[in-house]
């Protein structure tokens, strides 16, 4: 005892003598001493003599600041000050040392220490009148009550702990109970109760600055609004929620919040906001390795930038998401993914790309015995490499799909891939083959009286009948292809037949019956908002209009075709919308003409669209010329003379124009393009040359091809120079 009066011999107030203790579980950790053994020493008179208020207050900040880098020490330090307080006898500090020892000792509580310690601190509290202290010790055996699953323990207790005192007392204690107490009263289906004390909670939480507290407040108070609540209302909520939740640093807290905001806003309509916070929250999810979040986001995502037909942005998440299911070790998934990542690279004109994706998806096809998923992978390899021009390895790939249809006894896919065996035989000359083909499809789709497979089989076979010259009989297939489609309630195939048809008029030169057909099918795009077919129809609409001079309608239909493509983040289809606008106000005078040139020529630029380039630079330095800025027209037509090498057929014709343009202004040739003989003139073809049917191959958008529907207006050939 020599040596505990000798540490106290001497020292002042000032000096604090809490060291002593500290000194005690400092020999605790070492080893050096028992905790039973060091408890005895601190009940020591000349211990406790010397220990004070301070002393305590000092303690517990010591056993607070330690305890996330030596949570031993911290647990000797808060055993030894709980025993200095009851040997003191301060009710004030037993309560408080009482909390702070329950706080590190483990959850696993098989003795019942922490019951017992915890009840005999709301004793003590209750006998001294220490109302915080009471209220924290309720707190916390409710808590221990519900991970328990003793509900109505753990209710009576949150009710007391809350009951003690007036809600402007409330501190963080009572804010978390109020949210406790209030999940069970949910869960015991009293939704109008438990409402109050999340609202006691959100209250309290705003009141004494707890963000963390609110947010949970808010969310909950989202999940039980009643069904009539407006839906802004709703949002201003969710949007208070994740507020409160960025200012609290928990990331977790940050991502389920904004999941949930986010997802009202999706079902308001709001995409455009909703989607900014699902991109927020993949990676605040990705930060958490909260890979469920995660999913969930991406596939939210996925659905807004299919539904605004962003194939870019829709690759990209989708991508994530097959990366996303291997994460998660669901190949079956990825695989799926996969499979949609491939169709759309296929109609974004990335084929090696979607190729690639393919391959994986097959691979993991494989893996999983997944022999429909194993089908579809092959036949997207099959319209990829069609796409790729490597007519054996497509057709063969879509053969061994047709195979293992027929393997699995599956007449749908079978006359699915019959359609896509027909149309790549037909692509590469086969028509014999390709009718066949289509004429099996045919067959297999009336005995499973399918009116989907029908009409698109009929269509096959209406193409391959137009092709071969059999205009009558083509128009019939395509008429009843029509008719299925409507009774199958198939409004892209509606849109595609209408699309065929009006064409088909327009190339017969019966304006009046095409331009029906093309509005038809535009109401109907429209109305699935696919605004590639939109674009697309608006163009022919308006070389329609264009045709009767009614130039008026012309130009708004192009203009609408223009402002189409501009949502659709498609920059090919956006190009040729604005070649035909340039040149439709060129035509008139407009003076907007120029800088409608000015960003097709951007565009083409971008893309490597040398051909499209030449005919613009032509048809600009046309257009210069005439405005007596021969400078620049001269210069735009030795590029397009230049490039009038990569214009194919058509680049003799836009040499000789621009040759001779150059001539006229007096102007020298920078680049002569070689001639050959027999140069065409620039006008529309009417020929009906098949475009990429990669369509048809495995079900991508009709819609996304430079030539879908051998859609003429908008080819290259088909722009006169103004």
């Amino acid at each position: 005892m020599s040596r505990i009066s000798g540490w106290f011999g001497g020292r002042g107030r000032s000096d604090g003598n809490a060291t002593v203790v500290m000194q005690f579980a400092h020999e605790v950790v070492e080893r050096r001493r028992s905790i039973q053994g060091a408890i005895n020493e601190v009940r020591h008179p000349s211990v406790l003599d010397v220990l004070a208020d301070e002393d305590f207050r000092v303690l517990g900040d010591a056993i607070e600041q330690s305890a996330p880098n030596n949570i031993e020490f911290s647990l000797a330090l808060a055993r030894l000050t709980h025993a200095a307080a009851r040997a003191k006898g301060f009710d004030r500090q037993i309560v408080d040392a009482a909390l702070r020892l329950d706080a590190l000792l483990p959850p696993e509580d098989t003795s019942r220490e922490r019951e017992t310690l915890l009840r005999d601190a709301y004793s003590i509290a209750r006998r001294s009148g220490y109302a915080r202290g009471g209220r924290a010790a309720l707190a916390r055996l409710g808590e221990r009550a519900a991970a328990a699953n003793e509900i109505d323990r753990a209710r009576k207790l949150l009710q007391q702990q809350l009951e003690i005192s007036d809600e402007s007392s409330d501190a963080v204690e009572e804010v978390n109970s109020a949210i406790l107490l209030g999940d069970i009263l949910r869960r015991e289906g009293e939704p109008l109760v438990a409402r109050e004390f999340y609202r006691r909670a959100q209250r309290s939480a705003d009141r004494i600055d707890y963000p963390s507290g609110l947010a949970e407040a808010l969310v909950r108070q989202v999940e039980l609004v009643d069904p009539m609540t407006p839906a802004e209302s709703v949002v201003q909520l969710q949007q208070q929620a994740y507020e409160a939740a960025r200012s609290t640093g928990d990331v977790a807290l940050q991502s389920r919040v904004l999941m949930q905001l986010a997802t009202t806003l999706e079902e308001l309509g709001r995409r455009e906001e909703a989607g900014e916070l699902f991109e927020e929250g993949a990676d605040l999810a990705r930060q958490t390795g909260d890979f469920e979040s995660e999913l969930a986001a991406l596939t939210s995502l996925e659905e807004i930038a299919r539904q605004r037909h962003a194939l870019p942005a829709l690759a990209r998440y989708q991508r994530g998401l097959m990366n996303l299911e291997e994460r998660m070790n669901r190949p079956a998934a990825a695989g799926a993914w996969g499979f949609e990542l491939g169709m759309t690279l296929l109609e974004a004109n990335e084929p090696h790309q979607a190729l690639d994706a393919l391959h994986r998806s097959l691979a993991l096809a494989q893996s999983v015995g997944d022999p429909l998923l194993e089908q579809k992978a092959y036949g997207g390899i099959g319209a990829a490499q069609l796409d790729m021009n490597h007519a054996n390895e497509g057709i063969d790939a879509i053969m061994r799909a047709l195979q293992l249809a027929r393997q699995a006894n599956d007449p749908a896919y079978e006359a699915h891939w019959l359609s896509s065996l027909a149309q790549a035989l037909w692509r590469f000359g086969y028509l014999d083959d390709a009718l066949r083909a289509a004429t099996d499809g045919l067959a297999v789709a009336r005995r499973l009286d399918d009116a989907a497979l029908q009409s698109q089989l009929l269509s096959m076979v209406g193409r391959i009948q137009q092709h071969a010259g059999q205009t009558t009989r083509a128009r019939e297939s395509f008429t009843r292809a029509l008719e299925l489609a409507r009774k199958a309630r198939l409004t892209g195939e509606q849109v595609r037949l209408l699309t065929l048809l009006g064409q088909m008029s327009y190339s017969a030169r019966q304006s009046a019956q095409a331009a029906t057909f093309f509005s038809q099918a535009l109401q109907l795009a429209g109305e699935r908002n696919d605004r590639a077919a939109v674009t697309q129809l608006h163009g022919r609409m308006g070389q329609i209009a264009q045709d009767q001079r009614d130039f008026t309608s012309a130009l708004d239909h192009y203009r609408r075709a223009v402002d189409s493509a501009e949502m659709l983040e498609n920059p090919a289809l956006l190009r040729r919308a604005l070649t035909h606008l340039a040149a439709a106000q060129h035509r008139v005078g407009d003076l907007q003409a120029a800088n409608s040139y000015r960003r097709a020529l951007g565009l083409a630029g971008q893309l490597g669209e040398r051909g499209a380039e030449s005919l613009l630079r032509l048809n600009y330095g046309m257009l210069l010329a005439e405005q007596q800025q021969d400078r620049d027209a001269i210069e735009n037509l030795n590029r397009a003379l230049a490039l009038s090498r990569d214009a194919g057929e058509r680049g003799p014709a836009i040499a000789e124009q621009a040759a001779g343009l150059i001539d006229q202004l007096g102007g020298h040739r920078y680049d002569a393009a070689p001639r050959s003989g027999g140069w065409e003139d620039l006008a529309p073809s009417r020929d009906d040359r098949p475009g990429n049917w990669g369509d048809y191959g495995a079900g991508t958008d009709p819609f996304a091809g430079e030539n879908v529907y051998n859609d003429e207006y908008y080819e290259e050939q088909s722009l006169p120079p103004a």
